[in-house]
């Protein structure tokens, strides 16, 4: 039983540290600004790229905005990227980086960020 907790002990002292880094309040405060100064004051469309899963569902479920990650179905992509190149309700988007370097995604990013 000993071995067990000592494991368990390691593993959160391990993951606790990057969880608290990924997911650092002020990080999700610049990010918050950022979008609010290029799409209230500049008109801008963003895309927000994230390494970590987790912090791409928190920060777009907290700011409200649309999500691309490896769950997304096709047609849902396609309604998001659509939306995003057309639309002036949509001008932020959440992508997770493993998503963008597949084919079709960076095809339409090339053509939405030309």
């Amino acid at each position: 039983m000993k071995r067990e907790v000592k494991r368990v002990v390691v593993l959160s002292l391990k993951i606790f540290p990057m969880a608290l880094y990924v997911m650092n309040p002020n990080k999700f405060r610049a990010c918050e600004f950022l979008i609010w100064f290029h799409e209230g004051e500049r008109g801008d469309k963003i895309i927000v790229f994230a390494d970590n899963l987790f912090v791409l569902v928190e920060y777009a479920m907290k700011l409200r905005k649309p999500m691309i990650y490896g769950a997304t179905s096709h047609l849902g992509r396609t309604k998001i990227l659509q939306a995003f190149k057309t639309s002036r309700d949509v001008n932020t988007i959440f992508l997770s980086k493993e998503k963008y370097t597949k084919g079709e995604t960076r095809k339409a990013l090339y053509c939405i960020t030309r």
